[in-house]
């Protein structure tokens, strides 16, 4: 069968006919190049998941895990592994009697004598089958090593083979081609794209000549020049080839060649573009093809060359994404280092989202913490650890054990300062990857964003004093200039979402300000404090003073039980006089309601603790279901208040928050309106909260 006419989707259906009317659910083992596993399992689980598949690659650590616990007679039906794994591990393989063994890329047996082929022929097996595009190669001694696998009682010598098959004459060589087609007829099921194009668009194939840039050709003539005499006198083939080679690159781009760069420091721009002719054509292609909404794939035969295309497409914001030699499927592990506070909503995202992935929370006491590092926090068990910034420095010892792949750091701005004990954990730990996950990348100084550089690429961004140098104002008139550089820096490190990214596919959001007169026991407490201090608003006094009378006058405006001996009581009871005392409990009082009749979520913010102590007297009061969430609730809690809330059919209708507490890694998305009772001195910290807590814009 020709390539891309759906081999692999063919197989699933045999093996789906065969569990479906026969009954016969395998054990089925699949033997492929590693890069294809990924493949099989997604067509796997997308057209038969009722088949259940298993995976045999990994490390030795995460194998015996695999052999163990999933490679088990009846709990699974597919094993899919690849041909080194089919050699390593055929110990563990010939413990089953498999239905059908099916090699794809089967012109890997092609030599009888090699390993693979040695090995594949001593698993037991009802059924074989081969799955190739190129079944007959070079010769027909190839052909004859598959047959052979296929059937030995026929098949079962090359010799006999060659006979039916030999040339005599060249008359002869029609009616062997017959011959070997009538051989091969009853265990060949071969699909043409000839069968199958009057179902599929018609190809339309454009060559598209481009010239070079000015760099171009200056290297082009530089590389002539330097190898003249041996392109001139035809010099060994090898030396040529070379120089071929060097032409070819510069074709592509000169960025190929070191130091052809501008820089350091590296910046993305148009000179990437201008500098190359097929970059240039490249450019004015992509708009038009997006336009009218084409998906396209871009093939090169350099994966240096796909290093400088990734640098234009990010340069010009399109989503990709990329496969070279070096891409394999990645489990992990990963690591995860967030505030304490988010972990739960980490957890709770993964299970959602990609459930698939096994997510290990490493958190906890001493007992606890050693119950993971011994048991879950294992090499194949795991493919995501996530943990706080004081486990990563308390754990650093046992997350030190692990090669990770990722290692992702939230709120990443508290690695501001290389100098920090948590800046300096991070760094010990061996990692392919690292990844910077915060909303203020630059907050006080340049410094600090160069420590977050300098800990995600450590050879570019090696030197402060440098990166410093490269961003310094002479004058008033530069800084515009340095903006616009260091947004070229940044472009290939950053990846940034904007609200106005988004905005347009949301709901619109609705802000209303009401405002809200005091009540009379707030009013006498008003004028109380203001008389005590009179003397100190009158004078402007000390700072700290004002301040203080500030927040007692703030404590009245919010409720005036705010005040030790203000309530009623003993005996303390809940009644009309814990809203008609208070403006805004009366305001409160008549809008909850009116949100209740509409079906409306809501989420209330205070600044003060104790106010939401008195909120949750009146929500008792009047048999409102709520939680609440603030800096005293524990992670458990919390995770918990936040799952019964967001669960389908709950009948919690408020949930009450203090705003510190409910600005981190909280998502309440099934609330559609935010009340802030109070609002806090930084109104960025309300924009915060509100931001954070929800994927919705709300009233």
């Amino acid at each position: 069968m020709l390539w891309g006419l759906g081999k692999t989707l063919q197989t699933i259906s045999l093996l789906a006919y065969l569990h479906e009317y026969r009954g016969i659910n395998g054990p089925h083992m699949v033997v492929a190049p590693k890069s294809t596993l990924g493949n099989w399992m997604n067509e796997i689980r997308r057209f038969c998941p009722v088949l259940r598949a298993v995976k045999f690659l990994g490390n030795p650590e995460e194998r015996r895990h695999i052999r163990d616990d999933l490679l088990v007679a009846g709990k699974f039906d597919i094993c899919v592994t690849s041909f080194e794994m089919a050699i390593k591990e055929k110990t563990a393989l010939r413990r089953f009697s498999w239905r059908y063994i099916i090699i794809d890329e089967a012109h890997r047996i092609k030599n009888e004598n090699s390993l693979l082929s040695k090995t594949m022929r001593i698993f037991s097996t009802n059924y074989r089958l081969l799955i190739t595009g190129t079944p007959l190669q070079n010769n027909l001694h190839e052909l004859w090593a598959l047959l052979n696998f296929l059937l030995p009682e026929i098949f079962s010598s090359a010799e006999t083979f060659d006979e039916w098959f030999q040339i005599s004459g060249e008359n002869d060589q029609q009616e062997v081609v017959q011959q070997l087609h009538k051989v091969l007829r009853p265990f060949l099921l071969r699909r043409l794209k000839s069968d199958v194009e009057k179902g599929l668009p018609p190809k339309k194939e454009t060559i598209l000549k481009v010239g070079m840039s000015q760099m171009q050709k200056q290297y082009y003539k530089a590389l002539l020049q330097k190898d003249l005499e041996a392109v001139n006198a035809g010099g060994e083939r090898k030396r040529l080839l070379n120089i071929a080679m060097q032409l070819r690159k510069c074709c592509n781009h000169p960025y190929l060649f070191q130091g052809a760069e501008p820089g350091p420091p590296y910046t993305t721009g148009d000179h990437l573009i201008t500098n190359a002719g097929k970059m240039v054509l490249l450019d004015k292609l992509l708009p038009k093809l997006k336009e009218r909404d084409s998906r396209v794939l871009i093939f090169s035969q350099m994966t240096r060359l796909l290093d400088i295309l990734e640098d234009y497409l990010m340069y010009r914001g399109y989503l990709y994404c990329r496969i070279d030699g070096n891409t394999g499927g990645i489990n992990g592990p990963h690591m995860v280092v967030a505030p304490k506070s988010t972990l739960g909503n980490w957890m709770n995202e993964i299970r959602r989202f990609c459930p698939v992935l096994r997510a290990v929370k490493f958190l906890g006491n001493p007992e606890e913490r050693r119950h993971i590092r011994d048991d879950l926090l294992v090499a194949g068990k795991f493919d995501i650890c996530v943990t706080s910034f004081e486990m990563a420095i308390k754990e650093k010892t046992a997350l030190r054990r692990f090669s990770w792949r990722y290692i992702i750091i939230d709120e990443a701005h508290r690695i501001k300062n290389e100098n920090s004990l948590l800046s300096k954990t991070m760094r010990i730990f061996s990692t392919n990857y690292r990844l910077l996950i915060t909303g203020t990348p630059l907050q006080n100084n340049l410094h600090e964003l160069w420590a977050l550089l300098n800990f995600l690429l450590p050879e570019i961004f090696s030197s402060a004093e440098t990166f410093d140098e490269w961003f310094q104002i002479s004058g008033e008139n530069d800084q515009q200039e340095v903006v616009q550089q260091l947004h070229k820096v940044l472009r290939p490190f950053l990846l940034r979402r904007l609200k106005s990214d988004v905005e347009k596919g949301l709901p619109p959001k609705k802000e209303t300000i009401l405002k809200v007169g005091m009540s009379q026991m707030q009013k006498q407490y008003y004028k109380a404090l203001l008389q005590k201090d009179l003397e100190a608003v009158n004078a402007g006094g000390e700072r700290k003073r004002l301040l203080n009378i500030a927040m007692q006058l703030r404590k009245c405006c919010n409720h005036p039980y705010l005040f030790q001996g203000a309530e009623p009581g003993p005996p303390y009871t809940t009644g009309d006089h814990l809203i008609t005392n208070a403006g805004k409990m009366v305001l409160l009082d008549k809008l909850l309601p009116k949100l209740k009749e509409r079906d409306s979520r809501v989420l209330i913010f205070s600044q003060m603790t104790r106010l939401l102590d008195i909120l949750e007297d009146y929500l008792m009061y009047r048999g409102y279901l709520y939680c609440r969430i603030d800096g005293n609730t524990g992670g458990d809690e919390r995770d918990a208040s936040i799952e019964a809330y967001n669960k389908p059919g709950s009948e919690k209708f408020v949930f009450l928050l203090s705003t510190r507490a409910g600005g981190l890694g909280i998502n309440l998305a099934t609330a559609d309106v935010v009340i802030l009772y109070d609002s806090d001195w930084n109104p960025q910290v309300d924009l915060q909260a509100q931001d954070r807590l929800s994927n919705l814009y709300y009233s």
